[in-house]
């Protein structure tokens, strides 16, 4: 699923998202807080230093194998990590 962040009277609100725009040749970043991939329907739980490939569907470009490697969050942020509130 994609979501994104909005400020709703001070308070940080994740919502889905129909899509982002990504310019030609260009880029998106992707992280919390911000615009993000939710992974939902898992099998098991990720573990970090884990690499999956997933499939990204892009309105030009069409589909695209994108290789993922899991890390922690935390630790890269330097954060307890980050809460979000529901839709």
């Amino acid at each position: 699923e994609l979501h994104t962040h909005t400020m709703d009277n001070g308070v940080m609100r994740m919502r889905p998202a129909d899509g982002f725009d990504v310019p030609m040749h260009g880029s998106l970043e992707l992280a919390p807080g911000g615009d993000h991939i939710m992974l939902t329907g898992l099998d098991a739980p990720l573990r970090e230093g884990e690499k999956f490939i997933a499939t990204l569907t892009f309105e030009n470009a069409g589909d695209i194998d994108i290789e993922f490697a899991v890390a922690d969050v935390a630790a890269q942020s330097g954060t307890m990590g980050h809460g979000h509130s529901d839709h």
